[in-house]
């Protein structure tokens, strides 16, 4: 993509340029040129320090399974439920939030994070239910979650699965609609002692959506996770993106027009760096 077929540099190549040019800024640099170490090369350092993760504990990690987008591709209990959109829809409500956001695997470690939300996890194994429910921090698993085992039926003790010795909730029906005609396209009917917060069921720290969310309803439950997790969250105009990085900010225009945050106008696909004292 820098250069044409013909071997002409194209418009990828001169942006790769001024974004080098942009990254030798005084501000952003201290003058030398970082060189990649391992762990045990930096003293006094942790692991995380190394990678550049210092910042983990005010990240959200949103938990993107390529074995579920496959069982819900395979078997979508109704044609308005896609894996990549409901990825998507979670994404979305995170990033409104203007949270870092992780986007990891399952199987990678996830101590340390501010927050764990999974769009949904059909295949949901012992270890993996006994990892995230002995997590500290919250987590929010999607719908359909727990709902296959490995060979592709139904649990024998009904969905969520494992999941239910440390959430004591049993599916016991589903619906689909067509969103076309209203309401949510997905419902989970469920047998629990516990009381539901609409269609969030939650013990500890640990909270299951029982259908499939709108933007109000995420924004909502996004907004209580993070106030117990105790992340500060940054209501963002629609077009604008941040990412920090330590004390660094970087905020995106992705729209296309102007827009104004941090007390200054972005440009159209523009993007500002500053410190964060």
């Amino acid at each position: 993509g820098l250069n044409r077929p013909d071997r002409v540099e194209d418009f990828g190549g001169a942006e790769v340029r001024g974004v080098s040019k942009e990254l030798r800024h005084p501000e952003l640099v201290s003058g030398s040129t970082p060189q990649p170490a391992k762990p045990s090369q930096v003293e006094g350092w942790t692991p995380d320090q190394v990678r550049g993760d210092g910042n983990k504990g005010q990240t959200v990690a949103l938990l993107f399974s390529y074995e579920a987008a496959w069982v819900i591709d395979t078997q979508p209990q109704g044609g308005s439920f896609r894996y990549l959109e409901l990825a998507f829809v979670f994404y979305s409500a995170l990033r409104r939030a203007g949270l870092n956001i992780d986007i990891v695997s399952p199987d990678d470690d996830l101590t340390g994070y501010a927050m764990v939300v999974a769009p949904t996890l059909p295949i949901l194994g012992d270890a993996l239910a006994d990892k995230l429910a002995a997590l500290v921090v919250p987590v929010l698993l999607g719908p359909r979650t727990g709902s296959k085992t490995t060979d592709f039926a139904i649990p024998a003790t009904l969905a969520p699965g494992p999941l239910q010795r440390h959430l004591p909730i049993k599916i016991v029906r589903v619906e689909s609609h067509d969103p076309a005609h209203g309401g949510p396209r997905w419902i989970e009917h469920i047998e629990s002692d516990l009381t539901p917060d609409g269609p969030v069921w939650q013990q500890g720290k640990l909270r299951y959506l029982s259908a499939w969310p709108d933007a109000a309803l995420l924004d909502q439950i996004v907004a209580r996770m993070t106030e117990e997790a105790g992340v500060t969250t940054t209501p963002l105009p629609r077009d604008i993106r941040v990412r920090r990085n330590g004390d660094t900010v970087f905020a995106f225009n992705y729209g296309t027009a102007p827009a104004d945050f941090g007390g200054q106008t972005l440009p159209a696909a523009g993007v500002a760096i500053w410190r964060d004292d």
